[in-house]
Order: C-alpha cells, then structure tokens, then sequence
C-alpha cells in the first residue's frame, strides 16, 4: 500500500491544480488549493504521530488510508464546489499521517537492519 500511496501523491500533486482549472477554479485559487494540501499534510504528520504514540500504530495507520482514499474518491467524482475543498483537506491529513506512519510500521514490523531492502 505505501507504493501506491507514494504514487498517488505524487500524481495528485502534479495534477490537482490541473483538475481545479478544469472543474472551472481561477489559477489563484486553484494554486491556493495545493497549498492547502501541503499544509494540511504537515498537521497531519504531527497529529498522526501523536496518535501513533497514544493508540494502536496500525490502526491509525489504517485511518490515514481511509481518510486519504475517501477524499481522493470525493475529489475524482465530483464536478465542483465547497465539497472540493472538504476533499483536499481530507486528502492532506491522510497523507500526512501515512507518510509519518509508513517508515515507523516498516521498522516495527520487519526490524531496522531492513528499512532499506524495503525502501529501497
């Protein structure tokens, strides 16, 4: 799931100024809404890591996915509107919690002599 998710960001943040131009958004605004999404994610990584040090690692791991998924869903499906911005934000609190959560499940789960083999 972390290659796909390492993906799809990396396509959302090459295309989603793109898609706000063509759902009809001025360039300003359509700009505004990528850094929404950067900004979003670093509250994500804080807030993700917090909860990761409180709650079970794979559990909130797997909240972020769904988080993420969710929005990226809304945002594929949807013409235009306020439910845009409620799509981006959503999508930026995912990924910052998966990006946060992602190396420190690899760690836990296959040992620290592996994170590299893994990530590669």
């Amino acid at each position: 799931s972390g290659f796909l998710v390492y993906y799809s960001i990396l396509a959302l943040f090459g295309h989603l100024f793109l898609h706000m131009r063509g759902l009809g958004y001025a360039p300003t605004v359509a700009a505004s809404a990528l850094s929404l999404l950067a900004l979003l994610a670093m509250l994500g990584k804080l807030a993700s890591g917090w909860l990761a040090d409180r709650f079970d690692r794979h559990r909130v791991f797997m909240g972020c996915l769904a988080l993420m998924l969710t929005g990226v869903a809304g945002l594929a499906t949807m013409n235009s509107g306020t439910w845009v911005w409620g799509s981006v934000t959503v999508i930026g609190i995912g990924w910052g919690g998966l990006f946060t959560l992602y190396n420190m499940l690899t760690v836990s789960n296959f040992g620290l002599k592996s994170i590299g083999k893994i990530n590669g």
